[in-house]
């Protein structure tokens, strides 16, 4: 539904996340989490469209890799390890009780 400012509030909306992980190879991930009753504010929408059915609907990559379904509790273990991964790679591990320390 929608009022006279455009502001949509959309119903059993779930959000669908996607990441690349290195374990077992690097391979594309998504997980569609939950987010209930959602408003969005009208000033924010570009485009709308409502989608049939998200199962059966597996994206795929360029390359012709198939982006694989995880569970929501494995995606963000998988998230939490990227993330971990790349501040490492950028130097920006920051040991709070270390610094204290010295």
């Amino acid at each position: 539904s929608f009022d006279h400012f455009c502001n949509v509030l959309v119903e059993e909306c779930r959000e669908r996340r996607f990441c690349w992980t290195n374990e077992g190879g690097k391979r594309p991930v998504y997980a569609d989490f939950e987010e209930g009753s959602t408003v969005i504010k009208g000033d924010q929408i570009v485009i709308l469209g409502e989608v049939e059915s998200l199962e059966g609907n597996i994206p795929s990559v360029p390359g012709g890799l198939t982006i694989t379904k995880v569970p929501c509790a494995e995606f963000t273990s998988i998230m939490s390890r990227v993330d971990k991964e790349e501040e490492k790679e950028r130097g920006e591990i920051w040991d709070f009780d270390q610094d204290l320390n010295n």
